[in-house]
């Protein structure tokens, strides 16, 4: 038995995943232009740029809830590439796009890739979003159980870990570093 389609306004969320690609074709990550792993909605402005000389390849995923938390997918991700000279730029409510790179003092790149690291950047979008809702006999009677209550406890779920302000992590050694010394 088919479901009923009721429309609402959801809220999308995508991860970044950005390399530079040399002439030579070495790979290497891209350079990020925001402190910000979370990309908020309103901004506009350059998201991820490479040294002079390569280009820029973006792939745009999916953020799944699983049991250990939120993760990433990019089997169905969609791709950007720019051309020599161009950065990513996320404009607002969600829109990416190649365009010329802004420009910035000598080494901005390099001391970027050094303060905000290398890993994926999440944004988010509003959409509107097809629930289905599907009648189910629970204890005999007639209930109706909608997609929503799960896509709603999602939400909450990724906004309590996105503000989460404490990271407990044990049985990590980190050594090098200025000195020489080991930090555990």
């Amino acid at each position: 038995m088919g479901g009923q389609c009721h429309f609402v306004d959801a809220t999308v969320v995508k991860s970044i995943h950005a390399i530079c690609v040399s002439n030579d074709g070495h790979q290497f990550p891209a350079s990020h232009m925001t402190p910000d792993t979370w990309i908020n909605s309103g901004y506009e402005g350059e998201v991820a740029r490479c040294l002079p000389g390569s280009t820029l390849r973006v792939l745009v995923g999916s953020v799944l809830q699983s049991s250990q938390g939120m993760a990433t997918s990019y089997q169905d991700a969609k791709g950007l590439v720019c051309a020599a000279g161009e950065a990513v730029r996320h404009y607002k409510n969600g829109m990416l796009k190649c365009a010329p790179a802004e420009k910035v003092v000598d080494c901005t790149e390099r001391n970027n890739l050094r303060k905000y690291g290398t890993g994926d950047m999440f944004f988010t979008y509003v959409t509107k979003v097809c629930l289905e809702q599907h009648p189910t006999l629970v204890g005999g009677q007639s209930k109706m159980e909608s997609t929503a209550q799960a896509a709603s406890r999602a939400q909450s779920y990724a906004r309590s870990q996105a503000n989460s302000r404490e990271l407990r992590l044990t049985g990590m050694t980190l050594t090098g570093g200025v000195g020489g010394l080991g930090f555990y």
